[in-house]
């Protein structure tokens, strides 16, 4: 099931795969790079908001709509 919070990472961050992950009742968001010359590799944390903010730390290919 995608959220929309899932999905609008998703469609700001084309350059990444994002998915949501669930452990007991412990949730994470997991965004690992499409492309090798995007940064960072991957980003694993609990808050949506700390995952923007780590994607969006070093604009790169696919890291900004529209390749910005």
């Amino acid at each position: 099931m995608v959220t929309d919070v899932l999905f609008g990472l998703q469609q700001e961050f084309p350059g990444f795969r994002i998915w949501q992950e669930c452990h007991g009742d412990r949730k994470r968001y997991v965004a690992c790079r499409v492309l090798t010359s995007t940064r960072p590799h991957s980003v694993v944390t609990a808050d949506p908001d700390e995952l923007r903010d780590a994607l969006g730390e070093r604009p790169g290919p696919g890291n900004r709509p529209n390749g910005g």
